[in-house]
């Protein structure tokens, strides 16, 4: 249903010693008008608000400081959380700062353990490449072909027919 949010559940099974499942639903309280669960909590509407303008005023290029400084001082212009913001002006700009710093460091880390592994697989990619090759060449030679050896070791596209030729395909292979 449109404007409805999207609720996760998780089960835990036997949580302590209780031999009880535990199952948590999270709901998703991205701002989006006509959310059903915003319209009905004020509270949940206004502080969604306010991470959305965060987010897209970084998305427009604010620094994180600017980003939560304008969008605080428009929601306090504007009559939204301004009591909250008011008297709590710090401790949100903390917290805001350490939650994106939090989901950066997630990203940065992410893409390090992404990348290790792209690494990973090109290696291993390589290896079975050396692999092949080595095979394709004590073929060669053991069939007394040194001379295609040497034209393979030069030329990819006589390689590859050597390699299909010698049924290592690279489908078939590794």
């Amino acid at each position: 249903m449109h404007g409805e949010p999207t609720v996760q559940g998780f089960r835990f099974p036997y949580i302590f010693q209780l031999r009880r499942a535990l199952v948590c639903h999270v709901i998703n309280i991205t701002y989006q008008e006509h959310r059903t669960i915003l319209e009905r909590c004020r509270p949940l509407q206004e502080y969604s608000f306010l991470v959305k303008g965060i987010e897209d005023r970084k998305k427009q290029g604010m620094s994180l400081a600017d980003a939560i400084r304008a969008t605080m001082q428009y929601c306090v212009k504007h009559g939204i959380m301004k009591e909250f913001l008011l008297e709590h002006w710090e401790e949100v700009t903390a917290m805001f700062a350490l939650q994106w710093d939090a989901e950066e460091e997630k990203k940065v880390l992410y893409g390090e353990a992404h990348e290790a592994g792209r690494e990973e697989g090109r290696q291993e990619g390589r290896e079975e490449g050396e692999d092949r090759l080595a095979k394709l060449m004590m073929a060669l030679f053991a069939a007394g072909r040194a001379q295609d050896a040497q034209r393979a070791a030069k030329d990819p596209a006589f390689r590859k027919q050597l390699f299909h030729e010698f049924h290592m395909d690279e489908k078939k292979y590794g």
